[in-house]
């Protein structure tokens, strides 16, 4: 069956069109000449058989009210939408949710205990912050991606427990950043088993960092969890303080612009094993406290125009495999006959590319 398309001019066209009790999927365009105030309609439960739903252009206080009671909705997509409050009290099958260029203030997920994926871009609050609300955790969350958020404060904690470091999502395995500048969590950041940071290919960001107070408390071991920091810049701006809050297992820097691509801020991890440095063509060199890092085991860089290995590596005694890739002539020769052979000798297993 195809999934009908409406544009909405008035309720009459509304309730004639969609009021079928066989209905999967539905896509309401409001058109922006004739917005509809509301979207209500008399008839008792007339969408129960609701799998799909998206709404574009939709603008009021609240949304309808039979959207927030649709049992066999799975997927739902707010854009362009601009509400207060968005209601979702009764959707016991909803596993994605994705709210693009919404407005809203409160955002309550107490009853979405199916929800696995939230995907949130370009909101803007209608006050000062979006808070995002849960009376339990939502244990069946597995994915949480945000873009397009600038100078924006996102809230999100139990309601009553704003001070709460409580793990509202033990199951998330990847919070994915993209291009959210200034970007705050209160009071705490959500736990992932992987974190992505990311700017723009080609734009690299500053500031793409949030901040934060604390995270949520692990549920899992620190050096299981995962990090990727990609098309950035500027790490040693104090906007990437943020990191030393974290303890992560393996760290990912790919495509970012500094001539030493790591922020400081991660020096006091304890539980970094592996670290990888890819097309990062600025780099010119490695930090030299990379060696506080102890817990390191492989390392693999794309050194581009390094001339040689800082000091730090041989300081890294518990090094396993060490990678260097893309190798300058000047650095390859020091590496296997010259001055930086001897920074090597301890390492087991050491690939020169």
């Amino acid at each position: 069956m195809q999934s009908p398309v409406l544009l909405v001019h008035s309720n009459d066209m509304f309730m004639e069109r969609i009021c079928s009790p066989q209905l999967i999927e539905l896509h309401i365009v409001c058109s922006k000449y004739n917005k509809v105030s509301t979207l209500d309609v008399k008839k008792p439960h007339p969408y129960d058989s609701l799998e799909i739903l998206s709404i574009k252009g939709y603008d009021d206080a609240y949304n309808p009210l039979w959207m927030s009671s649709l049992p066999n909705l799975v997927k739902l997509e707010l854009t362009s939408v601009v509400l207060e409050h968005i209601r979702l009290d009764q959707l016991p099958n909803l596993v994605k949710l994705e709210l693009s260029s919404v407005g809203f203030e409160h955002l309550r997920l107490d009853q979405l205990q199916s929800l696995q994926e939230l995907h949130i871009s370009r909101v803007q609050s209608i006050r000062s912050k979006v808070c995002i609300w849960c009376t339990e955790p939502l244990r069946k969350l597995r994915r949480i991606t945000m873009s397009e958020l600038t100078n924006q404060e996102l809230q999100i904690s139990m309601e009553g427990q704003g001070c709460s470091d409580e793990n509202l999502f033990p199951g998330l395995q990847d919070l994915e950043i993209h291009c959210c500048s200034m970007l705050r969590f209160e009071p705490s950041i959500p736990r992932s088993a992987r974190y992505i940071l990311s700017g723009r290919k080609g734009q690299p960001g500053q500031d793409m960092c949030p901040s934060f107070p604390r995270i949520m408390r692990p549920s899992i071991p620190a050096s299981l969890y995962k990090m990727e920091i990609r098309y950035s810049r500027g790490f040693s701006s104090t906007s990437w303080n943020g990191l030393r809050h974290f303890d992560i297992g393996e760290l990912i820097i790919d495509d970012c612009y500094d001539d030493i691509p790591l922020p400081e801020s991660i020096r006091g991890w304890r539980s970094l094993q592996k670290l990888e440095i890819l097309n990062c063509d600025e780099i010119t060199t490695l930090p030299e406290w990379l060696c506080e890092i102890t817990s390191l085991r492989e390392l693999k860089v794309e050194t581009y125009f390094m001339k040689t290995l800082p000091a730090c590596i041989q300081q890294l005694t518990g090094l396993q495999t060490l990678t260097l890739l893309n190798c300058g002539p000047v650095l390859e020769k020091r590496c296997r006959y010259g001055e930086d052979k001897n920074k090597l000798a301890h390492i087991p297993n050491v690939t020169i590319l």
